[in-house]
Protein backbone atom coordinates (compact mmCIF):
# COMPACT_ATOMS: atom_id res chain seq x y z
CA UNK A 1 0.00 0.00 0.00
CA UNK A 2 0.92 3.64 -0.65
CA UNK A 3 2.02 5.22 2.23
CA UNK A 4 -0.02 8.51 1.99
CA UNK A 5 -2.90 6.99 -0.46
CA UNK A 6 -5.42 9.99 -0.29
CA UNK A 7 -8.14 8.36 -1.78
CA UNK A 8 -8.50 6.01 0.76
CA UNK A 9 -8.77 8.70 3.53
CA UNK A 10 -12.16 10.15 1.31
CA UNK A 11 -15.44 9.80 3.96
CA UNK A 12 -17.60 8.59 0.74
CA UNK A 13 -14.83 5.70 -0.16
CA UNK A 14 -14.53 2.62 1.05
CA UNK A 15 -11.55 0.24 -0.01
CA UNK A 16 -11.50 -3.19 0.08
CA UNK A 17 -9.10 -6.08 -0.80
CA UNK A 18 -9.16 -7.60 -4.49
CA UNK A 19 -11.60 -10.49 -3.34
CA UNK A 20 -11.42 -13.10 -6.76
CA UNK A 21 -13.48 -16.06 -5.28
CA UNK A 22 -16.09 -13.62 -3.56
CA UNK A 23 -19.52 -15.60 -4.96
CA UNK A 24 -20.87 -18.46 -3.06
CA UNK A 25 -20.01 -20.75 -6.05
CA UNK A 26 -16.73 -19.78 -6.29
CA UNK A 27 -16.04 -20.14 -2.81
CA UNK A 28 -17.52 -23.93 -3.17
CA UNK A 29 -15.30 -24.37 -6.10
CA UNK A 30 -12.45 -23.55 -4.38
CA UNK A 31 -13.23 -25.55 -1.08
CA UNK A 32 -13.37 -28.97 -3.06
CA UNK A 33 -10.26 -27.66 -4.89
CA UNK A 34 -8.30 -27.17 -1.61
CA UNK A 35 -9.65 -30.47 0.11
CA UNK A 36 -8.75 -32.52 -3.18
CA UNK A 37 -5.26 -31.28 -2.99
CA UNK A 38 -5.10 -32.38 0.63
CA UNK A 39 -6.55 -35.50 -0.03
CA UNK A 40 -3.78 -35.97 -2.76
CA UNK A 41 -1.57 -35.48 -0.12
CA UNK A 42 -2.63 -37.28 2.72
CA UNK A 43 -3.68 -40.66 0.66
CA UNK A 44 -0.69 -40.52 -2.16
CA UNK A 45 1.81 -37.87 -0.56
CA UNK A 46 2.09 -36.02 -3.37
CA UNK A 47 2.01 -31.76 -3.52
CA UNK A 48 0.30 -30.20 -6.51
CA UNK A 49 0.82 -26.50 -7.15
CA UNK A 50 2.57 -25.60 -3.85
CA UNK A 51 4.32 -22.26 -3.87
CA UNK A 52 7.06 -22.66 -1.33
CA UNK A 53 7.40 -26.47 -1.76
CA UNK A 54 8.59 -28.79 -5.27
CA UNK A 55 5.80 -30.81 -6.75
CA UNK A 56 6.17 -34.49 -7.82
CA UNK A 57 4.20 -36.85 -9.66
CA UNK A 58 2.91 -40.03 -7.54
CA UNK A 59 5.57 -42.52 -9.42
CA UNK A 60 8.36 -40.18 -8.27
CA UNK A 61 7.17 -39.81 -4.98
CA UNK A 62 6.61 -43.44 -4.38
CA UNK A 63 10.43 -44.18 -5.32
CA UNK A 64 12.19 -41.43 -2.91
CA UNK A 65 9.39 -40.77 -0.56
CA UNK A 66 11.61 -43.64 1.45
CA UNK A 67 14.53 -41.82 1.27
CA UNK A 68 13.43 -38.64 3.62
CA UNK A 69 13.71 -39.72 7.08
CA UNK A 70 17.58 -41.49 5.83
CA UNK A 71 18.99 -38.30 4.27
CA UNK A 72 17.14 -35.47 6.93
CA UNK A 73 19.38 -38.02 9.46
CA UNK A 74 22.24 -38.09 7.02
CA UNK A 75 22.35 -34.63 7.14
CA UNK A 76 22.14 -34.54 10.85
CA UNK A 77 25.01 -36.66 11.26
CA UNK A 78 27.36 -35.02 8.81
CA UNK A 79 26.85 -32.02 10.30
CA UNK A 80 27.66 -33.67 14.09
CA UNK A 81 31.05 -34.38 12.89
CA UNK A 82 31.73 -31.39 11.16
CA UNK A 83 34.33 -28.71 12.65
CA UNK A 84 34.60 -25.18 10.95
CA UNK A 85 32.03 -23.08 9.22
CA UNK A 86 30.16 -24.88 6.89
CA UNK A 87 30.53 -23.67 2.86
CA UNK A 88 29.00 -26.10 0.79
CA UNK A 89 26.54 -28.96 1.30
CA UNK A 90 26.42 -31.67 -1.76
CA UNK A 91 23.96 -34.61 -2.10
CA UNK A 92 24.41 -37.29 -3.69
CA UNK A 93 21.81 -40.06 -5.12
CA UNK A 94 23.46 -42.35 -7.17
CA UNK A 95 21.55 -45.92 -8.56
CA UNK A 96 18.16 -46.52 -8.82
CA UNK A 97 17.02 -43.34 -6.94
CA UNK A 98 18.77 -41.17 -9.85
CA UNK A 99 15.87 -42.16 -12.16
CA UNK A 100 13.39 -40.36 -9.94
CA UNK A 101 12.47 -36.85 -9.29
CA UNK A 102 14.96 -36.27 -6.08
CA UNK A 103 14.26 -32.44 -5.57
CA UNK A 104 11.58 -33.16 -2.60
CA UNK A 105 15.00 -34.58 -0.74
CA UNK A 106 17.62 -31.80 -0.67
CA UNK A 107 16.05 -29.88 1.47
CA UNK A 108 15.87 -32.26 3.78
CA UNK A 109 19.18 -33.19 3.57
CA UNK A 110 19.59 -29.45 4.04
CA UNK A 111 17.40 -29.20 7.38
CA UNK A 112 18.94 -31.51 9.00
CA UNK A 113 22.61 -30.09 8.58
CA UNK A 114 21.29 -26.58 9.54
CA UNK A 115 18.48 -27.55 12.16
CA UNK A 116 20.40 -28.31 14.53
CA UNK A 117 22.62 -25.18 14.33
CA UNK A 118 20.49 -22.37 13.44
CA UNK A 119 18.85 -20.17 15.73
CA UNK A 120 15.42 -20.15 14.08
CA UNK A 121 13.28 -23.05 13.42
CA UNK A 122 14.84 -24.63 10.15
CA UNK A 123 12.13 -26.84 8.03
CA UNK A 124 11.74 -28.59 4.13
CA UNK A 125 10.45 -25.13 2.82
CA UNK A 126 13.00 -22.89 4.29
CA UNK A 127 15.98 -24.93 4.40
CA UNK A 128 17.58 -23.65 1.10
CA UNK A 129 16.79 -19.97 1.87
CA UNK A 130 18.02 -20.40 5.26
CA UNK A 131 21.19 -22.66 3.40
CA UNK A 132 21.54 -19.52 0.93
CA UNK A 133 21.05 -16.66 4.03
CA UNK A 134 24.18 -17.85 5.57
CA UNK A 135 26.28 -18.08 2.12
CA UNK A 136 26.30 -21.83 2.19
CA UNK A 137 26.36 -23.49 -1.47
CA UNK A 138 23.74 -26.36 -1.89
CA UNK A 139 24.38 -28.62 -4.72
CA UNK A 140 22.81 -31.94 -5.45
CA UNK A 141 23.76 -34.40 -8.12
CA UNK A 142 22.35 -37.84 -10.03
CA UNK A 143 24.04 -40.93 -11.59
CA UNK A 144 22.40 -44.16 -12.05
CA UNK A 145 25.90 -45.67 -11.37
CA UNK A 146 26.96 -47.10 -8.59
CA UNK A 147 29.60 -49.63 -7.29
CA UNK A 148 28.35 -51.51 -4.16
CA UNK A 149 24.69 -50.40 -3.63
CA UNK A 150 21.06 -50.45 -5.71
CA UNK A 151 20.42 -46.90 -3.79
CA UNK A 152 23.18 -45.00 -2.13
CA UNK A 153 22.68 -41.15 -1.01
CA UNK A 154 26.09 -39.58 -0.52
CA UNK A 155 25.84 -36.03 2.24
CA UNK A 156 29.32 -34.04 1.92
CA UNK A 157 29.41 -30.78 4.04
CA UNK A 158 32.97 -28.87 3.30
CA UNK A 159 33.85 -26.34 5.82
CA UNK A 160 36.57 -23.93 6.12
CA UNK A 161 38.37 -26.46 7.85
CA UNK A 162 37.58 -29.65 5.92
CA UNK A 163 35.79 -31.79 3.84
CA UNK A 164 32.97 -34.52 5.64
CA UNK A 165 30.94 -37.24 4.09
CA UNK A 166 28.62 -39.64 5.20
CA UNK A 167 26.79 -42.11 2.65
CA UNK A 168 23.38 -44.13 3.71
CA UNK A 169 21.22 -46.22 1.99
CA UNK A 170 18.12 -48.05 2.07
Amino acid sequence: PLADFKLAKLDNVLATPHLGASTEEAQRNVGIDVAQKISDFLKNGVISEAVNSASIGQKDYAGVGPYIELVEKLGNVCVQICSGGIKRIEVHYRGKIAEYDTRILTPYAVKGVLKSISGYTINEVNSLLAAKERDIKVVDSKSTETENFANLIRIIITTDKDVYKVNGTI
